[in-house]
């Protein structure tokens, strides 16, 4: 979704070429002209793009990225307009000024870094100064600390992210995978529902829900996932190794 006005030629060149690119990855590409310069208001209908904006993000039930040119003040003024509307949290970044918001973007995008390369205390250390809530942090921080074997506190962060987000699949298998390491197979199990509710071919549910059947000592619902991942995903050689212990229980 793009707040980038045709009215302005350099932005209709950005328009068009991003345009194309949606269409080439299937995206729908929506554009809401709102043409400022420095948080100046070039043309009349400015609030009448916002009220639109606000409107078709109101009613979509999908993940929506929303940005203008510099990313900063035409932005903030559509999420603030959420924010007076009742939009759900989800829906905008929670940063309260520009300093903030930059600030959340900066170290999401360097703690997505060091937690792809594995490094879980550098994410733990990029993230500590965030105070704002977000579902991104919440999901970064609790997977690093599951992976250092923090599963109490791992839980706690994926429940605080879906405290603004009850649907978030990254939370909710977090959660389901912490439940499954405290002990608590069926607990578990709701988690992984919701997830394939959501997502019925999702992977990582599927495999907590076989994980969470062999706990239950189902070994033949675990042979039956297990089994179903491996038609998604031949050759998994994790989830091989789980049939083969199913088998063998």
């Amino acid at each position: 979704m793009s707040l980038l006005d045709p009215r302005l030629p350099y932005e209709k060149e950005l328009i068009d070429r991003e345009e194309r690119e949606a269409k080439k990855n299937g995206l729908i590409f929506k554009d809401f002209p709102m043409a400022s310069i420095f948080d100046h208001q070039v043309f009349n209908d400015y609030s009448q793009e916002e009220k639109k904006a606000v409107g078709f993000l109101k009613h979509l039930d999908a993940p929506a990225y929303v940005h203008c040119y510099l990313g900063k003040h035409r932005v903030v003024h559509v999420r603030d307009a959420l924010r007076r509307a009742g939009v759900p949290a989800s829906y905008w970044t929670p940063a309260g000024s520009e300093t903030e918001y930059w600030d959340l973007v900066d170290r999401l995008s360097d703690a997505r870094r060091e937690f792809s390369r594995g490094n879980d205390g550098k994410v733990l250390e990029i993230l500590k100064p965030i105070k704002v809530e977000d579902v991104d942090v919440a999901y970064l921080r609790g997977w690093s600390n599951y992976r250092l074997g923090l599963y109490s506190q791992a839980a706690e962060d994926f429940e605080a992210g879906l405290k603004l987000d009850p649907r978030n699949l990254r939370n909710l298998e977090g959660l389901g995978f912490c439940y499954l390491q405290q002990g608590n197979p069926v607990l578990a199990q709701r988690q992984f529902n919701l997830v394939l509710e959501q997502s019925p071919n999702n992977e990582e549910a599927l495999v907590g829900q076989g994980l969470a059947f062999l706990r239950l000592q189902n070994k033949a619902a675990a042979e039956r996932i297990f089994r179903q991942v491996l038609a998604i995903d031949p050759g998994n050689a994790e989830v091989e190794g789980y049939l083969k212990r199913a088998e063998a229980e």
